[in-house]
């Protein structure tokens, strides 16, 4: 009789630990057979590309899948182009002088700044670079905030360059050369800094302080258009639709 009612007892005491091992056993198993909720991973970099239609003064952002504009910007000029790398993209004006950042999240212009009297303006990634080859004087800075550039003669990271030629690579490394002076001139980024080369000679400038253009336009579309008529400064890319 003691002995029956001790094995009751001993059961009693192990049946909660009994639980807990099968609680836990059947939580294990959902954990592995559980595929969990499917989220959608949404790219931001889309690998679409900006086009131009100089008649109708609008950028278009281009739908690589659907082969469709899946928005627009408007732009004041007839005479314009685009520059772009990722998401970094660039809108010069030829009339005004200006280079404006485009937000292609929103479709809409950033603040602009303005360019001396006949300088260029190139991108490479997300480096901007200005020549004036009247002063040969040369600017870098950041394409997604042109504004903040100070275009003044003593902010210039290098000078001498009269007549000269710029172009910057896909990494952001700029090279502007002179024939009148041979001079070459490469600039590499070093954080906030630049380490410019100039023919054998090399030193580090800081960047000067941020410089704000009270210049801004917006404007936004995001009606769909047939991706025709327009012009595209990546057409010779071998992945670009229209050559495949």
């Amino acid at each position: 009789m003691n002995k029956a009612r001790r094995s009751r007892n001993t059961w009693s005491k192990r049946i909660p630990a009994l639980s807990v091992l099968l609680v836990s056993a059947m939580l294990c198993v959902l954990a592995v057979v559980y595929r969990g909720v499917e989220v959608t991973q949404v790219s931001v970099d889309d690998g679409g590309i900006w086009v131009t239609n100089q008649d109708r003064k609008l950028l278009g952002h281009l739908n690589y899948d659907a082969l469709m504009l899946d928005g627009t910007v408007s732009v004041k000029s007839a005479s314009f182009d685009i520059g772009q790398e990722g998401g970094d993209v660039t809108l010069g004006e030829t009339v005004s002088r200006t280079v404006t950042p485009v937000r292609p999240t929103s479709f809409s212009l950033g603040q602009s700044v303005t360019l001396p009297d006949n300088a260029v303006q190139v991108q490479g990634g997300s480096v901007l670079a200005v020549l004036d080859p009247n002063e040969g004087l040369l600017w870098v800075g950041s394409a997604n905030e042109p504004a903040t550039m100070s275009l003044l003669r003593e902010d210039a990271v290098a000078n001498d360059l009269s007549d000269g030629i710029v172009t910057v690579s896909n990494s952001g490394t700029v090279f502007a050369y002179s024939p009148g002076s041979s001079k070459l001139v490469t600039l590499t980024s070093e954080g906030q800094a630049w380490r410019v080369k100039t023919t054998g000679d090399q030193r580090l400038l800081l960047p000067p302080g941020p410089r704000r253009s009270p210049r801004s336009a917006t404007s936004r579309s995001s009606t769909t258009r047939p991706a025709t008529s327009w012009s595209c400064p990546a057409a010779r890319c071998a992945t670009c639709p229209r050559n495949t």
